[in-house]
């Protein structure tokens, strides 16, 4: 699970929005299930143990999105992160992988006010 901080900037053309921009995040949190098998006289017996992901902090990327106004209160949302850095902590895990973050995202948002008629909003009212 990893907090994220974005930054971009966007332009509107119609009804399309296109942002870019960069992304900087933190792990809260990360587990992965590890099998320990032993092997005692020839009789193996395995065991599952949670252990911490040998990830590194933080995570630094590009984002780039498109938002699709359907509507005043409904838009297509799509996003692509894509990490720069190596995650993977080499040092605890003893090996040469690579780890990089990637995210594809694809949503729906919906307005519950009318995000073009705030002039009629009672709490716009001067």
């Amino acid at each position: 699970t990893y907090i994220t901080f974005p930054i971009y900037s966007g332009i509107t053309f119609n009804n399309i929005s296109s942002y870019v921009g960069i992304q900087a995040g933190i792990a809260a949190s990360g587990k992965r299930d590890n099998t320990i098998t032993t092997s005692i006289n020839g009789i193996a017996s395995s065991e599952n143990q949670l252990g911490n992901l040998s990830i590194l902090l933080p995570d630094f990327g590009i984002r780039a999105g498109l938002i699709l106004k359907l509507s005043n209160k409904l838009n297509l949302h799509a996003k692509y992160y894509q990490g720069l850095i190596n995650i993977f902590d080499k040092e605890t895990s003893l090996s040469d992988f690579t780890w990089r973050t990637q995210q594809f995202t694809v949503g729906i948002r919906f307005s519950i006010r009318n995000t073009n008629d705030c002039g009629t909003c009672p709490a716009w009212r001067t």
